[in-house]
């Protein structure tokens, strides 16, 4: 915890070569440590007591998300929609409310419009929303307001840090703010499962949570497809396909550099992981 909050208190300062550096190295130390679990842990895919399955009989349940964390991602957002309107996808992007750049009313209007989900993320993605219990209800009054403003019932946190019990101070009806299983992650390990919980809240109120399966943030096409090449889907453990498919929530950012190349492979992986990407339009 405490080291976390160092490096996220020096983090706008470190040079990106010094970052990456100290993630691969962090990485590597963690890689052989979790075999067990990652990229894929079996015991992920055991269904909830009780668990009825998804409406109208479907045997996947496929949920797209873009955090939008920058500018360069920012100005991004309508071609990426654009590009998904052609695939016969859906998706949502959430939203820093007061990052790098301003939440324009016309963009999230427009978004609605076309079948798209707006969503909050963080309040200013800078890794301190958790640091206590006094900041995290001084915060959520902020994010409360653009959750009412923006007409948005979904929450992520930057950097996929949470407190499930203190997230029932949102005003939500989901989070997707945890893994399944990623012990690569500021805070690692996961909720070990792919299907979403419900988490209860005070006076029998409480949230969704939609458990992120997999995150896509490469900046390239070529190192979008050796992400993929690596996790999707010759890691899943032979015969088990179709017991651990039944959900996917997949996690990309959207300040990339050919975001043409990156849907494609996003596309690619879809087709040949399930054997249709029109077997998986989330408005259907």
């Amino acid at each position: 915890m405490l080291t976390r909050r160092i490096y996220y208190a020096m983090k706008p300062v470190l040079p990106w070569p010094i970052r990456i550096a100290m993630r691969r190295w962090r990485a590597s130390r963690i890689r052989n440590k979790s075999k067990h679990v990652w990229p894929i842990s079996n015991s992920a895919g055991k269904p909830p007591p009780n668990w009825a399955g998804w409406p109208n009989g479907k045997k996947f349940a496929f949920v797209l998300t873009h955090d939008v964390e920058g500018v360069t991602g920012y100005n991004k957002v309508g071609q990426l929609a654009e590009m998904e309107r052609r695939l016969g996808f859906r998706s949502s992007f959430n939203f820093v409310p007061e990052g790098e750049y301003r939440v324009q009313r016309a963009l999230r209007e427009e978004l609605e419009r076309g079948g798209f989900e707006v969503g909050v993320h963080d309040l200013h993605h800078d890794g301190k929303l958790y640091n206590s219990q006094s900041v995290f209800r001084k915060r959520a009054q902020r994010i409360n307001a653009y959750l009412s403003e923006w007409n948005a019932v979904g929450f992520r946190s930057a950097f996929m840090l949470h407190n499930l019990d203190w997230l029932g101070e949102l005003d939500l009806v989901y989070d997707a703010s945890t893994f399944d299983s990623d012990p690569f992650e500021p805070q690692p390990g996961g909720v070990n499962t792919i299907f979403p919980f419900w988490v209860p809240g005070k006076k029998g109120s409480g949230f969704v949570e939609l458990r992120t399966t997999r995150r896509c943030c490469a900046i390239s096409k070529s190192d979008t497809q050796a992400s993929f090449g690596r996790h999707f889907p010759r890691s899943w453990p032979d015969g088990s396909k179709s017991d651990m498919s039944s959900s996917l929530l997949l996690l990309t950012q959207t300040s990339w550099n050919e975001p043409e190349g990156r849907a494609s492979t996003v596309v690619l992986f879809m087709k040949e992981f399930c054997g249709s990407a029109h077997t998986l339009r989330i408005n259907e």
